[in-house]
């Protein structure tokens, strides 16, 4: 799994890089360039997200987001209980497939 990160390098200026890890050690896949802006920054994150989906041939199967964005609070919802059906549905199905529906149908009474 190929990650990006960004290090300060001398001066103000801070690296891009898209790396591994291989038998515990980070391993440079490619370096993407330096910037010193905050925009050069998020160009070369987005270049080295294209060169990730061009290297491994596969999408992001989860954008990222920033931890603040999109926050839930717990207080802002009601727990309404759980159900556990899966079980039921299997042997429910189970039971059809075998040909006891009418005999097994008292066991199963909600």
């Amino acid at each position: 799994m190929l990650h990006i990160r960004t290090v300060k390098t001398k001066g103000n200026s801070q690296s891009v890089q898209v790396y591994r890890y291989q038998n515990g050690k980070r391993v440079i896949i490619k370096h993407i360039g330096s910037g010193t802006s905050e925009e050069e920054i998020a160009t070369m994150i987005g270049m080295a997200r294209v060169f990730i989906a061009d290297y491994t041939r596969q999408l992001y199967l989860f954008e990222e987001s920033k931890p603040n964005e999109e926050a839930v609070l717990v207080n802002q919802y009601e727990y309404i209980g759980v159900y556990y059906t899966f079980l039921y549905d299997i042997l429910r199905a189970v039971q059809h497939q075998i040909g006891y529906v009418l005999k097994l149908d008292a066991l199963f009474v909600e």
